[in-house]
């Protein structure tokens, strides 16, 4: 049986004004990470054995099933020398993988390959042996979930957190397209709801790229395939023509499909921000619904045109955005809304 362990502590990798390397620097530095007692050394086989002995299981899916457990970091040799720190015990959940180990192997290999990163879940511990691992836990969710933690917050406090939802989002689109390794793809990402399950939330409710299964390389010697089934428009149209079948009338052959990038992911944008902001809602003040169409106008002239060159990438969408923001953000607030939080 393959087993994974993916720890899991809520304040670990909250982002508030400042970045998470600004207010936890080991988390920046290969095989450190951030806890509330300091910098730990990553752990490693030994110790994720120990962990699963406890283990109690509660989720999963096709390429991971979870169990809780409780995972201990010992203190550092000069901490202990110091008469410092005492071993930390952080929340973890053992993983054993499902049906879908080359995708669990894959996920495994991406968060070492995006490792250190203030946008990604850090590593807390590997054993690539025994196809093991460890990753924060953060208590509040996928990012999909993102709603129900404000559905009793005001208009100004709604619209704050979900323009820092946004901006984190395209900010994780940006450091995948641009990584080192090579221009990832969203692939699990059919649906806004689905490609925002991929995100956790901190305890400050922002996201981190947390689901890393499915994030190919693409170039242009080598496009992507988001999986081997053909895929539908559905009546939002989120769907890049370039992901359907383009030959109308035959059957549908997996070996005869094209291949795409990464403009796959700025096509869908605007729909995520929709998805997002729920302009629709009834909590929006109609100046705010109205300025929201015209961003949303734009960025559906620009992000949904149907060649994939012609699309802006998802740098230049995330400085419009950006700039939107901005300008909502210098609109007067209520004198009972925090400071802390602009």
């Amino acid at each position: 049986v393959v087993v994974v362990v993916m720890v899991m502590v809520g304040w670990l990798g909250a982002r508030g004004s400042r970045s998470l390397s600004e207010e936890q620097p080991c988390t920046l530095q290969a095989g450190f990470v951030a806890l509330p007692g300091g910098c730990r050394r990553q752990l490693g086989c030994k110790d994720l054995e120990q962990a699963s002995a406890t283990a109690v299981h509660f989720g999963g899916g096709g390429v991971k099933l979870l169990y809780r457990a409780d995972l201990s970091f010992p203190p550092e040799e000069s901490a202990q020398q110091a008469g410092g720190d005492k071993t930390l015990q952080v929340d973890a959940v053992i993983a054993h993988a499902g049906p879908y180990r080359d995708d669990f192997l894959a996920g495994l290999e991406n968060l070492k390959d995006f490792a250190p990163s203030p946008l990604v879940v850090p590593l807390l511990a590997t054993c690539p042996e025994k196809y093991q691992f460890a990753i924060p836990y953060y208590r509040h969710g996928g990012g999909h979930r993102i709603h129900e933690w404000l559905q009793n917050s005001s208009e100004s406090e709604q619209f704050l957190r979900l323009g820092r939802v946004a901006e984190d989002y395209l900010d994780i689109l940006v450091f995948l397209h641009e990584h080192p390794s090579g221009r990832r793809v969203m692939c699990d990402s059919i649906t806004p709801a689905k490609l925002m399950s991929q995100f956790v939330l901190t305890d400050s409710l922002r996201l981190l790229l947390n689901d890393v299964d499915a994030v190919p390389t693409a170039s242009a010697a080598q496009p992507v395939r988001c999986g081997h089934r053909q895929f539908l428009q559905d009546a939002e149209k989120n769907v890049p023509p370039e992901m359907l079948w383009p030959f109308p009338g035959q059957p549908f052959v997996d070996e005869r499909m094209p291949g795409y990038d990464e403009k796959t992911d700025v096509y869908k944008i605007p729909f995520v921000l929709k998805w997002i902001f729920r302009p629709d809602s009834p909590l929006w003040s109609s100046e705010r619904q109205a300025a929201f169409r015209n961003l949303l106008s734009l960025l559906d002239r620009l992000c949904t045109v149907a060649q994939p060159a012609q699309r802006p990438t998802a740098r230049q969408v995330r400085a419009t955005v950006h700039a939107w923001l901005q300008e909502q953000r210098a609109q007067p607030l209520p004198q009972i809304f925090h400071k802390d939080f602009l």
